[in-house]
């Protein structure tokens, strides 16, 4: 059977009529448009083949070259890397640091883990989004809403598991799933599948995020202990309640450091209104507001305990070993 009778098969079958759009279209189409058009020349396109078309989709060398140079998008921007963009950048990354160092810290607790993985994350995540980035306004590192998920599952997992995986092993393999899935996520170019994502569940969920940290965190605040932090927030806060016969010390650092942000932030936006002309420096000030309350209180814990072997009075982060002994 030839190719052409085998194909007439198998429109008859399918009931396909292959001149179905020519149905319409007047006899002599071609030679009416040529003349026409006269002495100018006809342009007529024609239909491309299957094996033309699959042609069409075979990549080629130069686009397989841009495709993997679009991977590493800083090769473009090093070539024209120049000293101005270095101090630029300095400053920056100088200012991120005070901001960054105790806020990562405080995530890691957050997740269940020791504060050296908070410094971890948030210095592993800028070191490669460099090189693989495209954004130079963009957040990169440890989240709240990220942080009280890790939390969320570290905890589960234990008391599902009575405690055989510590919160290490659970983190470093909720890690890796979720940076296998983000890997081909990218791989596939899928990011616009965000796009479709509505505005109004992202900002419900993130805003019950931030009731439930902010109940979480109010029994470590007060220094009140036994409170499940897994609960619901209002059962959380409800406990937190009840419990309030039981603060310790904690809770005047914890109280006095939130009142003194709340100052701080409030003092530089109305010193940003009053002094325009240097909006600038008060708006550094008030980003630095984090860092210097931590200095201040790591100040007083040093006043109250001293070095040495001690007894803490409150809460203390307590030792972090140098270099990455996690990793």
């Amino acid at each position: 059977m030839s190719k052409n009778a085998g194909a007439r098969f198998v429109k008859s079958v399918i009931g396909i009529d292959t001149n179905a759009r020519y149905a319409h279209q007047p006899q002599n189409l071609e030679e009416r448009a040529r003349a026409a058009l006269g002495p100018a020349a006809a342009y007529t396109e024609e239909e491309p083949t299957v094996s033309e078309w699959l042609q069409e989709l075979m990549p080629t060398k130069a686009g397989v070259l841009h495709y993997f140079q679009s991977l590493f998008p800083c090769i473009y921007w090093l070539q024209r890397y120049n000293i101005r963009w270095l101090l630029g950048d300095a400053v920056a990354g100088f200012t991120i640091g005070l901001v960054v160092v105790p806020q990562a810290m405080a995530y890691a607790v957050l997740a269940g883990l020791t504060p050296a993985y908070g410094l971890y994350t948030s210095f592993t995540g800028a070191v490669l989004y460099w090189v693989f980035g495209t954004s130079k306004d963009i957040v990169i590192g440890t989240t709240a809403v990220g942080s009280l998920l890790v939390g969320q599952v570290v905890n589960r997992v234990k008391e599902n598991n009575d405690s055989m995986y510590d919160s290490q092993q659970i983190a470093h393999t909720l890690s890796l799933l979720c940076g296998i899935v983000l890997f081909f996520f990218g791989l596939l170019r899928l990011g616009w599948v965000v796009e479709f994502i509505p505005y109004i569940p992202i900002s419900a969920f993130v805003t019950a995020a931030s009731i439930t940290i902010m109940s979480t965190q109010i029994p470590t605040a007060l220094g009140i202990k036994g409170i499940k932090s897994q609960s619901p927030p209002y059962r959380v806060i409800i406990d937190t309640l009840k419990a309030l016969p039981n603060a310790r010390l904690d809770a005047a650092i914890g109280v006095s450091s939130i009142v003194l942000l709340f100052a701080l932030r409030a003092f530089c936006s109305h010193m940003e209104s009053r002094q325009p002309a240097h909006k600038r420096a008060w708006s550094f000030a008030s980003s630095l507001r984090l860092t210097f309350t931590m200095l201040l209180f790591t100040l007083i814990s040093f006043l109250v305990h001293g070095s040495g072997d001690i007894n803490p009075q409150f809460r203390i982060v307590g030792h972090i070993e140098r270099g990455m002994l996690y990793l």
